[in-house]
């Protein structure tokens, strides 16, 4: 039971009535709140503990989202921007294997796309548990800005998921532009 006149979250450890919270429980309370900034999309709020607190830069949530993993989902770029740049990590995977990259491919965030690609170790061709890849990712859910700027940053036009390359996705989606169809058959040409 707790005190009425604090509020409770849930994960919180309350003190005893005549006791400080321990460290650890402090610590915990401190990464819940950044946690809910995050999941409440308050990017702001989050940046403003991140000021006080680097060491939140490689804080997980349960499902190892990072404060940059949260940027992506807001499409917030300049978010993400100063996330990455306050020390998160851009090739960081969460508990399925997916990238800030990835992720960012499949929301269809061009701007967070490409502040991603500015960061010159970045691994573009990561495979996540699916083995899709940013690029596979874009190209089957139609996102031909995005595929775009993969193939012009050097993605690999041979890695996707269940053999499903992005080549093979180019030639039967209809969703593909003819432009997109032509730069994947020419980067596939000049590998062979």
């Amino acid at each position: 039971m707790h005190h009425p006149r604090i509020p409770y979250r849930a994960g919180w450890a309350m003190p005893a009535a005549n006791k400080k919270p321990t460290a650890n429980q402090a610590a915990s309370n401190v990464i819940d709140l950044f946690f809910d900034h995050l999941k409440a999309g308050a990017l702001a709020k989050a940046r403003s503990q991140i000021d006080q607190n680097r060491r939140l830069t490689i804080a997980e949530g349960l499902d190892g989202w990072t404060a940059l993993f949260y940027a992506i989902h807001y499409d917030a770029p300049q978010a993400a921007q100063d996330f990455a740049l306050l020390g998160c990590d851009v090739n960081h995977t969460d508990d399925n294997g997916v990238t800030p990259l990835i992720l960012a491919a499949i929301e269809g965030s061009l701007g967070c796309v490409e502040i991603l690609l500015r960061f010159d170790f970045i691994d573009i061709d990561t495979q996540c548990e699916t083995g899709a890849t940013a690029l596979s990712n874009a190209m089957e859910l139609g996102h031909n800005h995005i595929a775009r700027a993969l193939m012009q940053r050097g993605a690999s036009i041979l890695l996707g998921e269940s053999g499903k390359t992005p080549v093979e996705l180019a030639r039967t989606s209809t969703l593909i532009q003819r432009d997109l169809q032509a730069l994947v058959a020419m980067r596939y040409r000049q590998m062979n």
